[in-house]
């Protein structure tokens, strides 16, 4: 009888271990639903976006002309053919710099940006006109939020970012980044703040 009531104790602990990590993972809140809410809380109070503490986030999302040279949004599943224009958008809860740094299907990534630009918080901000050139593949676009007070150079930055958050022992200071891709777009945040950087891969056919 003891062995009987042991096991069914075992059980019922196993089971509500179970059903915890369940909650836990179900309760855990997506990459997009976390910038969004940065964002949200960014345009209902402006003035005080710099000085309010939320993670480092950007919304990412890549624009094309369609009828009447409205830009629409694409999603990055569909293949890109040579001579494609595009842009990309992106949304950001605080002030800051962006950078975007282009790695082609044959070659190194470019130490100097392909766009920079300040943004501001709730903003949207449109890159230049892109253009798909030279070989097909998979043409890789980092899209980088620089650290708050950050100036000079990105590309250092950017690499740090890289080497960081693809570290096997992550430390405190290390970037941890949570990364969520839908059809509209790519969304980011850095559960530790001070920058971070999202990847766009674009078919080339």
């Amino acid at each position: 009888m003891n062995r009987l009531v042991t096991q069914i104790l075992l059980a019922a602990q196993l089971g509500l271990a179970a059903c915890g990590v369940y909650a836990q993972s179900q309760s855990a809140p997506r990459a997009k639903e976390v910038v969004l809410a940065s964002l949200a809380q960014a345009a209902a109070a402006p003035g005080a976006a710099a000085n309010t503490a939320r993670p480092d986030a950007l919304a990412v999302s890549v624009l094309t002309e369609g009828p009447l040279n409205m830009l629409v949004t694409r999603s990055v599943e569909a293949p890109f053919s040579t001579g494609d224009k595009f842009r990309i958008k992106l949304l950001s809860p605080r002030d800051g710099e962006v950078a975007i740094f282009n790695t082609p299907p044959v070659g190194e990534t470019s130490k100097a940006p392909i766009w920079r630009a300040r943004v501001k918080a709730g903003v949207e901000s449109v890159s230049n006109l892109m253009q798909l050139t030279g070989n097909r593949g998979v043409d890789q676009l980092h899209v980088v939020l620089l650290p708050s007070g950050h100036s000079g150079d990105p590309f250092p930055a950017f690499q740090g970012m890289m080497a960081a958050n693809g570290s096997a022992g992550k430390s405190a200071k290390d970037i941890r980044l949570v990364t969520e891709n839908t059809n509209q777009g790519t969304y980011f945040y850095n559960p530790n703040g001070q920058g971070g950087f999202v990847t766009i891969h674009i078919r080339h056919q």
